[in-house]
């Protein structure tokens, strides 16, 4: 399995589900080429909010993805906690939702 960082974005002082700042954030985690979304066996499933995952090959090191993230939720203004977490095992999961189907481009 290829090693992957997760980070985790916790925004201080406010309610998770009743702020934009998480849809800003997921934004910006994008352009720091991270994503939202992780593939299992037989689905893709959405990481809880504020969680997000990148291949390492993409970020570099762990630090360099603390950067990042650090960029991104410095980005919503709000004050954070962030911890980010290297592996390159398996990961196991319970109780995602499924992710959205992609959207369909046209040719």
């Amino acid at each position: 399995m290829a090693t992957q960082f997760f980070a985790r974005v916790q925004f201080q002082g406010i309610e998770d589900a009743d702020d934009d700042a998480y849809e800003t954030l997921a934004e910006e985690m994008t352009k720091q080429g991270f994503v939202d979304t992780i593939a299992l066996p037989k689905r893709v499933a959405r990481l809880p909010l504020g969680t997000f995952v990148a291949a390492a090959e993409r970020i570099g090191t762990s630090e360099e993805a603390l950067r990042r993230a650090q960029l991104a939720a410095k980005s919503t203004g709000l004050a954070s906690s962030i911890l980010v977490l290297e592996t390159d095992r398996p990961v196991q999961t319970f109780g995602l939702d499924n992710a959205p189907p992609p959207p369909v481009s046209d040719p």
